[in-house]
């Protein structure tokens, strides 16, 4: 199935927010130094977002496709948002400002070597006091399935359950929902190695255990990137890559977005102080990334809630039981959906349908 459109894409809305709350606790005349820059793709969502919050903020968005471009041309929302058709980080090292901080989005579509590399040099080129966020896909867009594998793992299964004393029917809609089960389950195990080999040189000493535990390829991604960082700064080179956020979601796609700053060794700990105690900061690189997973809601039903938002203590509990009912068949999974909302309510985008 098909992900939603990128710009009606619920925990990606969330997502963009986190960098908009990183960058309120820069001051306005921190933020005059600085120049935005990223791939804004046919829609320029986060650029709109960015504009919207700081106006005063410069802003490029790089594009390599050339209908892509032409398509920006038309959504550009303002003139502060300038397009340049290129490669981003090629233009970034031939720019003539190397001085001027810079906020630079890196979003790519697969977790490959290429895309690694491209980080690396990225975050050689910027200077001191420079926000990199890198987003990376975990998992391939498209995947042929081992059908060997499918067909061995269904059998072994459909043996067993052949014992069993089901109806026609029944026997025949579980066999369906086991074939459909294995093959979700390979497609996955073979999107995951696959982006696993084509990163071999970043990944971690026990990258095939950790895959194979609950989220482990996103530990291992995460790790990746840290590994990647200290390969352009290892200790004592007078430079970091600080980690300020680092978070998964899916809209249909499992997306890992990580945000740290080039920082010089000697200034590093004065400059982080300003994060300290956000509800977005993740301190170290021996954290896990924190989830996205928003609840869908109705506009009636957020309406109800706002009236004792924030929830301080057992939010999932006092939500669900402000709403009167559940939202999802199982109670603590409602819970936990609802407490993840409660984190992040002042984040969740209003879709509507607008006749023009």
């Amino acid at each position: 199935m098909m992900p939603p459109p990128y710009h009606l894409r619920l925990n990606k809305a969330v997502d963009r927010f986190l960098l908009i709350d990183l960058l309120r606790c820069f001051t306005k005349a921190e933020l005059l130094r600085y120049k935005y820059v990223g791939l804004g793709g046919p829609f320029l969502e986060d650029f709109k977002l960015l504009d919207q919050f700081f106006p005063s903020l410069r802003k490029i968005s790089f594009e390599l496709d050339e209908q892509t471009y032409k398509r920006q041309r038309f959504n550009q929302p303002t003139r502060l948002v300038r397009l340049a058709y290129g490669d981003m980080i090629e233009r970034l090292e031939a720019r003539e400002d190397q001085d001027s901080p810079l906020i630079v989005r890196f979003d790519s579509t697969q977790a490959t070597e290429d895309v690694f590399d491209g980080f690396v040099r990225l975050l050689d080129i910027v200077p001191n006091g420079s926000v990199v966020r890198v987003t990376m896909r975990l998992g391939r867009k498209n995947v042929n399935p081992n059908k060997k594998l499918i067909m061995l793992l269904t059998n072994a299964v459909q043996t067993r359950i052949g014992r069993l004393k089901l109806s026609p029917q029944d026997l025949g809609e579980l066999n369906q929902d086991l074939a459909n089960i294995v093959k979700e389950k390979v497609i996955q195990t073979t999107a995951q190695q696959g982006d696993l080999d084509s990163i071999s040189r970043y990944l971690p000493s026990d990258a095939d255990k950790m895959v194979e535990k609950p989220n482990g390829i996103v530990k291992v991604l995460f790790r990746a990137i840290h590994r990647a960082a200290v390969e352009t700064f290892p200790p004592n080179c007078g430079r970091v890559f600080r980690l300020a956020n680092a978070s998964y979601y899916s809209d249909g796609t499992k997306m890992l977005s990580v945000t740290g700053i080039v920082l010089s060794e000697a200034e590093e700990d004065a400059f982080m102080k300003r994060f300290k105690g956000t509800s977005f900061f993740t301190a170290k690189w021996n954290q896990d990334p924190m989830q996205i997973d928003m609840p869908i809601l109705t506009p009636k039903e957020r309406m109800h809630l706002g009236k004792i938002m924030p929830v301080i203590k057992s939010p999932g509990k006092r939500l669900s039981k402000r709403l009167g009912f559940s939202i999802d068949p199982d109670r603590k999974t409602a819970e936990a959906e609802m407490e993840m909302y409660n984190q992040f309510y002042r984040y969740y985008p209003m879709f509507a349908r607008v006749a023009l």
